[in-house]
């Protein structure tokens, strides 16, 4: 048995209980299974919610699988025993999820910096132990690219996944409107949120109404097993100080604190100061700037993966042809020239091991040698890179 669930199996588990127990069969089950009153978890006067706090509370400690045996103990159910060891059988993720994440599904070099963020991410949708992430850094370091990687960890787990530009090119949003694009995001009540800011509070009075309303709407979200990643960027220009000093904050006191639900909050942009006292439940990543000998691990790696040890002097060459004429540290117009010809490089290189597997098997000694000739890369590229300058 697992001694916890990931949430979406939890909300799951508070579905299933809801039906099938009265208060009085639920206090039995958690007296039966945790050896305490169902008063030790909640006292809530509405059961589905004292549910989704006994749910959630349990998962925390690490004691499902004993909350699972007391349902089935006072409840002889045979469908319930059933539903209850189905949503305990290990969930199928099938082979390779975290490799499709690793390439070409994202802008190559966001990945160069964003190994830990990453693996950080699989294990923030196994196994919960922290609900916000902050990333901060210098400009062109990957903090907007990074909302890449989030969205596609966020759509291979099914996750909703809500973008907020606080501030890009194009436009600045109030407080207002953030709050409003969340509401919207999440399905909550519209009309409601009207209401509650109709007497045209202050930032700091709206951010304060809003996070109390919109935490105790999230009790919904555990028991309909609904996972919300609300991802902030721009949080460390001039125009997001309302939003990053009001809103964000607050939001950051609710996940503390538990009493927003089913959310986790991603910063890009922010600074670790900003996070204050919910700093125990935040991972804070310093992103750096890209150098030339990142990237040229970066391709010695990719070709490694495609079963070519790629010879120095044509990495060499790859990784001058890369950053051809750019000086560091990159901006952001440097960064999307690079992106372009590393799309370039990893063609380059696959087309030289899929040139070296076809002479493999065609009996040949192995890769091309050291210092030989790089295949073709697409039409119009060059043979061999040019080096820097050129």
């Amino acid at each position: 048995m697992a001694s916890r669930l990931p949430p979406p199996q939890l909300g799951k588990l508070a579905v299933l209980i809801g039906p099938k127990f009265t208060p009085v069969t639920l206090d039995i089950a958690v007296n039966l299974g945790l050896g305490v009153p169902l008063a030790h978890y909640s006292m809530l006067p509405r059961l589905s919610a004292v549910i989704v706090e006994l749910c959630t509370l349990v998962n925390r400690e690490g004691r499902i699988d004993e909350l699972i045996n007391g349902l089935k103990a006072a409840n002889p159910n045979i469908e319930l025993h059933a539903a209850l060891d189905a949503l305990l059988a290990p969930v199928p993720i099938g082979p390779g999820l975290c490799q499709a994440l690793l390439l070409r599904s994202v802008p190559p070099l966001t990945l160069i910096n964003r190994d830990s963020l990453r693996g950080n991410l699989i294990q923030l949708t196994d196994a919960p132990a922290f609900r916000a992430i902050s990333i901060s850094g210098p400009s062109a370091c990957g903090k907007t690219h990074s909302k890449e990687l989030i969205r596609l960890v966020a759509e291979a787990k099914s996750y909703t996944h809500v973008p907020i530009d606080v501030v890009d090119d194009a436009r600045t949003l109030t407080l207002r409107q953030v709050v409003d694009k969340i509401t919207l995001a999440l399905r909550c009540d519209f009309g409601q949120l009207k209401v509650l800011l109709s007497d045209e509070p202050t930032d700091a009075q709206a951010a304060e109404r809003f996070v109390d309303w919109i935490s105790s709407q999230s009790r919904d979200f555990v028991l309909d097993g609904e996972q919300f990643w609300l991802i902030f960027d721009g949080l460390d220009r001039p125009g997001a100080a309302s939003t990053r000093d009001n809103l964000v904050p607050m939001l950051l006191r609710a996940v503390a604190n538990n009493s927003l639900q089913n959310v986790t909050l991603f910063l890009l942009g922010d600074n670790a100061k900003r996070i204050r006292e919910a700093r125990r439940i935040v991972l804070h990543e310093e992103a750096t700037q890209m150098t030339r000998g990142e990237i040229r691990l970066f391709l010695k790696n990719y070709a490694l993966s495609k079963g070519w040890a790629i010879p120095d002097n044509e990495l060499d060459d790859l990784a001058d042809y890369v950053i051809r004429g750019l000086s560091w540290p990159f901006d952001h117009t440097s960064m999307e020239s690079i992106s372009e010809r590393i799309e370039i490089a990893l063609r380059i290189i696959d087309n030289a091991a899929a040139q070296a597997q076809a002479g493999a098997g065609a009996g040949a000694a192995g890769p091309p040698p050291a210092g030989g000739p790089m295949p073709p890369p697409p039409a119009g590229g060059p043979v061999v890179p040019p080096p820097p300058g050129g």
